[in-house]
């Protein structure tokens, strides 16, 4: 039989291994709800960031359109298109190449700031008949007259 003194150490190393594996626990089960709440409120600071620090963008045609395209570019050459005159957009220059019922693109710059409207007007470019303008039934009509008899290969 053991003796009562080897027992008695064994039981000591045991209560001190539950000693430490506890404490052990108690400081990951800290570190673990620090780590949530601080994820928790980064989460929510970054919504409110991208939801509240904004300023409004409005670009302002001289004539009615029926459709309007909108490509920002920022300072960071990140490109955005949209498809409306009015925008929330983050504060900062931006460069917009505006297009109307498929007129010629017009650049125009804005400073957009916090919490402000930006109010860019926009002279709508008319439309310039260019060799590009003209019908696809025109193109192929052209290339067809151009062909060889010979080419068979690219009859269509």
């Amino acid at each position: 039989m053991p003796s009562s003194a080897a027992t008695g150490k064994q039981a000591e190393v045991k209560a001190g291994k539950r000693g430490r594996v506890e404490k052990a626990d108690t400081y990951l089960g800290v570190a673990s709800k620090v780590l949530t709440i601080f994820a928790a409120l980064s989460t929510v600071s970054v919504w409110l960031y991208t939801t509240y620090y904004v300023g409004t963008l409005d670009v302002k045609p001289n004539k009615p359109f029926q459709e309007l395209t909108l490509k920002l570019y920022d300072e960071r050459g990140i490109e955005s298109v949209y498809h409306t005159g009015h925008l929330k957009l983050l504060p900062g220059r931006y460069q917009i190449l505006a297009t109307t019922d498929d007129n010629q693109p017009s650049r125009l710059e804005a400073t957009v700031n916090f919490n402000r409207t930006t109010v860019v007007p926009y002279v709508v470019a008319e439309a310039v008949e260019t060799e590009a303008g003209l019908s696809s039934a025109d193109k192929s009509s052209d290339e067809k007259s151009n062909r060889r008899w010979w080419q068979i290969w690219k009859r269509n």
